[in-house]
């Protein structure tokens, strides 16, 4: 909606039906934007919502992402299981688990490897601020996409 659309809504109304005449507007320009897949069409979702991995990409993450679900089984499991109790009954499971785990993997990446250096007392254990990343990328980049 441009600038001159917006104007078109009359400074005159009561400022419920402004909002009700923007909200209608804004609608109508995003509705078709909004893909609409019926949740059973397992082709239609992969057509438009997969990226296809190539061999080659998988064959050299599988084994980073083989260490960054162990690695990180510690940090996820839990997390999920804590958000999935506390919000059974809405629809707000994803954006929370997200929150949380942008919260607390700082602390986690900090933590394991602070113990691996207190275990090792090599200075290679802060690599590990690196690796753990990576090995959470290279799971994402190689796990199936799409809800089974």
């Amino acid at each position: 909606m441009s600038v001159s659309e917006a104007c078109l809504i009359s400074s005159h109304s009561s400022e419920g039906l402004r909002m009700q005449a923007f909200n209608q507007r804004l609608q109508a320009e995003l509705n078709p934007l909004v893909y609409e897949i019926p949740t059973p069409d397992r082709n239609a979702q992969r057509q438009r919502l997969a990226i296809r991995t190539s061999g080659y990409k998988q064959f050299f993450l599988a084994a980073p992402a083989l260490f960054g679900w162990l690695l990180h089984l510690p940090l996820y499991f839990p997390l999920q299981k804590f958000v999935f109790r506390k919000t059974a009954h809405n629809d707000h499971y994803d954006s929370v688990l997200a929150a949380l785990l942008l919260f607390a993997y700082p602390f986690y990446l900090v933590l394991i490897t602070i113990t691996i250096y207190l275990i090792t007392s090599s200075l290679l254990s802060f690599l590990l601020l690196l690796v753990l990343p990576f090995t959470a990328w290279a799971l994402v980049q190689i796990k199936p996409q799409l809800d089974k």
